[in-house]
Order: structure tokens, then C-alpha cells, then sequence
């Protein structure tokens, strides 16, 4: 897939962050898990609900994603309108509606080493971001944003 360079007055923008994220059984892996759970007999301070523990039903996973947006310029008086602005009423008609992402791309990565750390996973999601901020940024001549 080619990415779209960006113009002089859009901005790439690169984020990351690690998300807990479900990991689901298959069928037959639920189906025996609720076997086992149903043989084993459970311990009374269980049963009246204390010392409950994780389930470990959540992994973690570094989660990238990177845009370009034009510019959205807007004055101090804009701002503070935006921030006390009453939820339902609905924007000025002046004013500028805001650029839409181009071209968003999210990549994740549960990769661990042999000691569970997520390094691995973290060296590959930052090498895609810096190959997709080089793809759409080639010249240096549009601002990039890192969050």
C-alpha cells in the first residue's frame, strides 16, 4: 500500500501507547475450562467473594497509529469558546469545520520476550512508525507531531 506524502501545510501525526486487549478462547478451549471449573470445588472465602484475583482474561499490546491532518488554526478566543461551549449547542457557522485524517494507518504488536517484557513489541511498533513518518515526510518540510 503507498502511502501519500504530505503537503507542506499538513502534519504527520505519530502516537502510541499500550492497550489492554481480550483474549478470546476457541470453543473447545471455553467448553473445557468450564469442565474444569465445574469439577474443581472452590474454596468458601471464594465463594462469599473475597480474595477475588484477575481473571487474565486481558493481554497487553503496544498499539501505534500515525495520520497526516492539515491545519486546523484557530485563535485563543476559539479555544476558550470550544472549552465552555454548552455540550448541545451546536458549533458557530463561521467557523471552520476541522480536517478529517488522511490516510490513518493503526498497527498493534503482543510480541514478548523470553522474560515477558513487551521490548520486542515496542521495537517493532516504533520501527513501523519511524518508516511511516520517513514515507510521509521524506523532505522534513512538514511538522511532526509525536504523542
Amino acid at each position: 500500500m503507498v502511502t501519500p506524502v504530505a503537503e507542506e501545510d499538513q502534519m504527520v501525526v505519530c502516537s502510541l501507547d499500550c492497550k489492554g486487549v481480550v483474549i478470546r478462547k476457541s470453543q473447545e478451549e471455553q467448553a473445557a475450562y468450564q469442565r474444569e471449573e465445574t469439577d474443581m470445588r472452590k474454596p468458601a472465602s471464594f465463594e462469599m467473594g473475597q480474595g477475588k484475583k484477575r481473571s487474565g482474561k486481558k493481554k497487553v499490546a503496544v498499539v501505534g497509529a500515525v495520520y497526516t491532518i492539515g491545519a486546523h488554526v484557530r485563535t485563543p478566543e476559539d479555544i476558550l469558546e470550544s472549552l465552555f461551549r454548552v455540550p448541545d449547542q451546536a458549533s458557530p457557522p463561521e467557523q471552520p469545520k476541522r480536517p478529517k485524517p488522511i490516510s490513518k494507518h493503526i498497527r498493534a504488536s503482543m510480541q514478548r520476550d523470553e522474560n515477558g517484557t513487551l521490548s520486542p513489541a515496542r521495537k517493532e511498533i516504533f520501527g513501523w512508525l519511524e518508516q511511516q513518518q520517513q514515507q510521509r515526510n521524506p523532505s522534513g518540510q512538514s511538522c511532526c507531531i509525536a504523542n
